[in-house]
């Protein structure tokens, strides 16, 4: 399996001139990635004080472990936060890592998005491609008369979002709102509500629309290696027991036929949600 489109020259020569630690992360991304497809957000502290400044990292793994990854213009399209005054980009410099600092503006909720640009992955050997659509929950989007010809190509994009709490909530918000993000996470349950109970809601949509049958997973990161599962119901929504508190991550994958424009057969999408339960 073979991944491209992570980087190119400029930013190498970029990175090169920044100094070689930025140089091994930019290598270990083009290099881990393809085999790890987990991309989330994770702030330094998810229930910060009002006017705090959280450094926020950006992770490329499995099972919530993975590595930090710094900041590169070309692997986005969009990198933002959005509370109560409205949404700024961040203003990071070509490969910070941390990747970004948030500055929390007001009291209320705070959400970190990202919508990244697409990467291209090549499956040369033989039932690699089946392991990856039984490993993700996605092998029935896949009729079996389209598998077994090498090469597969596949295009894919990442859809990061990360709920934080800065002070208290507004009487009456809602725990989490939709981006307009193309494969999106959106929790239906306020996790910093303290006496909530383990049941976790969260919503799952496709381009706007509800995304039925889709594979939810979840990972707590004290326990990264039990990995919760359970699938969407007709109306995209999904429900998982938290069974433990501290900071989850929430994954979901889509696939369907790439556009000709593409060259790729296939295209994925990958959703994620960090969030802590206090």
């Amino acid at each position: 399996m073979r991944e491209s489109g992570l980087s190119d020259d400029r930013r190498l020569r970029e990175l090169v001139r920044r100094g070689a630690a930025g140089v091994a992360m930019l290598c270990l991304l083009a290099a881990g990635t393809a085999a790890a497809h987990e991309f989330w957000i994770e702030p330094e502290r998810f229930r910060p004080a009002p006017g705090a400044k959280v450094p926020v990292r950006l992770y490329v793994g499995q099972y919530f472990k993975g590595d930090s990854i710094p900041y590169l213009t070309g692997n986005f399209e969009r990198f933002y936060y959005a509370d109560a005054r409205g949404a700024e980009n961040f203003r990071s410099v070509l490969g910070d890592d941390p990747a970004a600092t948030l500055a929390t503006r007001a009291p209320g909720r705070v959400w970190i998005v990202l919508r990244s640009t697409y990467f291209d992955l090549r499956y040369d050997k033989p039932g690699e491609f089946e392991s990856f659509l039984a490993r993700e929950g996605i092998d029935h989007l896949v009729p079996r008369e389209q598998r077994g010809k090498l090469p597969v190509l596949e295009t894919y994009s990442r859809c990061a979002k990360s709920l934080l709490l800065a002070g208290k909530p507004a009487p009456g918000a809602a725990p989490d709102r939709a981006f307009g993000l193309p494969l999106e996470l959106i929790a239906e349950t306020d996790p910093y509500a303290t006496a909530a109970s383990p049941e976790f809601r969260v919503k799952l949509l496709f381009r706007g629309a509800p995304l039925a049958g889709a594979l939810v997973t979840a990972f707590n990161k004290a326990e990264s290696d039990k990995r919760l599962e359970t699938r969407t119901d007709a109306s995209g929504r999904a429900r998982l027991t938290l069974d433990r508190w501290g900071v989850w991550l929430v994954n979901a994958v889509h696939l369907f036929p790439a556009e000709k424009k593409s060259n790729a057969q296939w295209e994925s999408m990958w959703a994620s949600l960090t969030f802590e339960r206090p």
